[in-house]
């Protein structure tokens, strides 16, 4: 049934293997608990319980969404009692607000992130700060991993970049984030393959290590350079929709205009220099 699930996300929905791989670990994650308690409505409780202790809420909003459209997917296919009574029960729980009310870097921490999270003049140094950077410059962390040599257009100042569902996009590059890039270059000189030799998890361990080492929140994640570079963009924009909507590789600006938060873009300065008694 998974097997003929994923199939289906592939051929019907375009969903891209890295998804599709997100997906089939957290697929994988549920039935290893639901198998080892029972098969039962108690199963899935108790792994939803284990969420709420040892996930932050995106990851358990995230989790449940999955196993509730897997589940709907095998009542399509198969009656299952214990399927309909888990999908009831994952459609009335609610996700606790904590990451609604987590802030976002500042533009300060972004750079302590980058810079002395990732200090030394080690190559992985270098590749670790360029890795940052790129993530900070609106790149999802799938899309760092999937760069090649053929990606880079340094001398044009952008990078092309596969995104979600096959789409390609050119993202434009501050001279900071291609001197980043050429110092790589010059101290690892990939020759085949992926640019930074890493696929995503590895990405994420050596983010979060810098993130420690700057002694930075140990709540935010790798997208959170995402979003906080697409907030600052947005700010210091004067609210440029439509090349934010560009750089992060998004189809519709309705979904842009969701994924930054509009607490993070209140600026008492920019609203008092813009109001009309000012």
């Amino acid at each position: 049934m998974i097997t003929d699930y994923f199939d289906w996300l592939t051929t019907t929905r375009g969903v891209t293997p890295n998804t599709i791989a997100g997906y089939r670990s957290v697929l994988k994650g549920f039935y290893a608990h639901v198998n080892g308690h029972g098969t039962g409505i108690e199963a899935t409780q108790s792994w939803y319980k284990g969420l709420l202790v040892s996930c932050k809420p995106k990851t358990i909003k995230q989790r449940r969404q999955v196993v509730r459209e897997f589940l709907r997917y095998e009542l399509k296919h198969s009656q299952n009692a214990v399927a309909q009574e888990s999908l009831e029960f994952l459609a009335e729980t609610r996700v606790p607000l904590g990451e609604e009310l987590r802030r976002l870097p500042t533009e300060e921490e972004c750079r302590d992130w980058i810079f002395i999270g990732a200090h030394g003049r080690k190559w992985y140094n270098v590749r670790d700060r360029a890795m940052l950077a790129l993530m900070y410059s609106t790149l999802r962390i799938h899309e760092v991993a999937d760069l090649t040599m053929e990606s880079l257009r340094l001398d044009d100042g952008v990078v092309l970049v596969d995104g979600k569902r096959n789409k390609q996009r050119l993202v434009p590059l501050p001279q900071v984030v291609i001197g980043l890039l050429r110092s790589y270059l010059k101290l690892a000189r990939p020759r085949h393959g992926k640019l930074f030799g890493l696929n995503t998890e590895a990405i994420r361990l050596r983010c979060n290590r810098a993130r420690d080492i700057a002694g930075l929140p140990i709540a935010w994640t790798p997208h959170d350079l995402r979003r906080a570079g697409s907030t600052h963009f947005f700010l210091r924009s004067k609210g440029d929709l439509a090349s934010l909507q560009w750089l992060l590789g998004h189809t519709s600006p309705s979904t842009t205009s969701i994924y930054i938060r509009a607490r993070d873009l209140i600026s008492p300065d920019l609203i008092l220099a813009n109001h009309p008694l000012g």
